[in-house]
């Protein structure tokens, strides 16, 4: 979770560390884990995946599934790259190039652009997400 004090959005991306361990990270399960961490926060939110040269996902899930879940959700997926090309780029659709400065700016942008738009609304009992749907009158 990533609330935005402390330095913001760029230095969280310069100076995140990913997990030392030796095994290949699991991208789509990392995904749906934060997909629901997000909306257990009731907060606005999105998960950014940044992909990198990683060629592979030994992930349980599948990242289509998994951007259905999230979509169910209704948590934002954004797919970040810091190459042109990235080898897992294929499976995980629209990922966003970001290879420079001004590009991340961009990319930042959207992200912000994704949490203003968003409403929180309280509801007693307990509901699914994908159950609600807010009709708003056009005037």
């Amino acid at each position: 979770e990533f609330r935005g004090d402390g330095g913001g959005f760029f230095w969280l991306l310069a100076n995140v560390q990913g997990p030392r361990a030796s095994a290949a990270p699991r991208f789509a399960d990392a995904v749906a884990v934060a997909g629901l961490q997000a909306l257990a926060s009731g907060r606005r939110r999105a998960v950014v995946l940044l992909l990198d040269s990683t060629a592979a996902d030994p992930s349980f899930y599948d990242p289509a599934a998994v951007q259905r879940f999230l979509s169910t959700l209704k948590v934002p997926l954004l797919v970040w790259s810091t190459i042109e090309k990235p080898p897992l780029g294929a499976v995980w659709q629209g990922a966003t190039p970001i290879d420079s400065p001004r590009a991340l700016e961009r990319a930042v942008g959207e992200l912000r652009e994704v949490l203003d738009r968003q409403r929180i609304l309280w509801v007693p009992g307990t509901l699914s997400p994908h159950r609600v749907a807010i009709r708003v009158p056009m005037n």
